[in-house]
């Protein structure tokens, strides 16, 4: 029998490991965007997450009100919060860095906020918008490569462009996440959410296939398999096990090792290269996660 101390060590540890699966997402999917078009990897990394889930949602299957209850919430995460952030992630990956990648997914803790002020009034306090500014501003860096001022001569990059709204997505869906029904098993919930994502990217996918067709090998599919099973179900899986032992905020902090993880295995497997502005941007970055994490300290008192 593990004593309540081993419990939370173990949790913590899972959760590094959590870190560690969703960062091998973004550098598995770099190298299949050159072999695989994005909406068939992100269907098929939906589809195969639907499958592996599904044991976990029948176990704890609500009582049909509390499915009705959470319905649109379910439909909207899935659409917006599940399949439109792992299209915009893949098709980003075809113009863009995995450094870039994962350094901008830094972006959703203090992008939820603002999110959360837009779609149900949640106000936030000064410090809180400080954040948000600081790391819009880190972000800013790193696009442009270290040369903010280029926004005012040039375009953004259209794979940055789209990480930005990757991550717009996602805490899109953080927030509806939240609002589910207390009463709603949260595999239920994301199972449902990957179930409306396979719907909405199945056509999407269909249209790929007949504008041209793909010679995709069997360690690609191998790959998508992968990518449905480790960083997404069982990642999932472990997190969920894990909240429930540390705290939801002890468990989101973990998901700051995500771009630290990622940079590293880019650096290693992708042969990219870390520059000056990538440190400066994740720097200020950080300064952002910083003001937005005490003033959320600092409204308990």
């Amino acid at each position: 029998m593990f004593s309540n101390i081993d419990s939370y060590r173990l949790a913590l540890a899972t959760l590094v490991l959590c870190a560690l699966l969703w960062s091998t997402n973004v550098v598995v999917a770099k190298i299949l965007v050159e072999q695989v078009p994005p909406f068939t990897l992100a269907l098929g990394r939906n589809f195969v997450a639907l499958v592996a889930l599904l044991p976990l949602a029948l176990r704890g299957w609500p009582e049909r009100r509390v499915f009705r209850e959470n319905t649109w919430t379910m439909f909207f995460a899935g659409l917006v919060g599940t399949g439109a952030f792992n299209a915009l992630v893949y098709h980003a990956l075809r113009e863009t860095s995995a450094i870039n990648a994962v350094m901008m997914m830094s972006l959703c803790p203090t992008a939820i906020p603002l999110i959360s002020f837009l779609l149900v009034r949640e106000r936030f306090r000064s410090t809180q918008a400080l954040g948000i500014g600081l790391s819009l501003s880190g972000v800013a860096i790193i696009v442009t490569r270290g040369e903010p001022l280029s926004f005012l001569s040039q375009e953004l990059a259209g794979g940055d462009a789209l990480m930005f709204f990757a991550m717009l997505c996602w805490s899109f869906y953080t927030v509806l996440a939240k609002r589910r029904t207390s009463g709603l098993d949260p595999y239920v919930f994301f199972f449902c959410v990957v179930f409306v994502a396979t719907l909405g990217l199945f056509p999407l996918a269909f249209w790929e296939w007949q504008k041209q067709t793909y010679d995709i090998s069997a360690l690609a599919w191998f790959a998508v398999v992968y990518v449905g099973i480790v960083p997404t179900a069982i990642a999932i899986a472990l997190f969920n096990r894990a909240v429930v032992i540390v705290g939801a905020n002890t468990a989101g902090a973990f998901q700051h090792l995500v771009p630290v993880f990622g940079t590293i295995m880019a650096i290693c497997f992708l042969g990219e290269h870390f520059s000056t502005f990538h440190a400066v941007g994740a720097a200020i970055i950080a300064a952002g996660l910083f003001a937005a994490a005490h003033q959320k300290e600092g409204s308990r008192s």
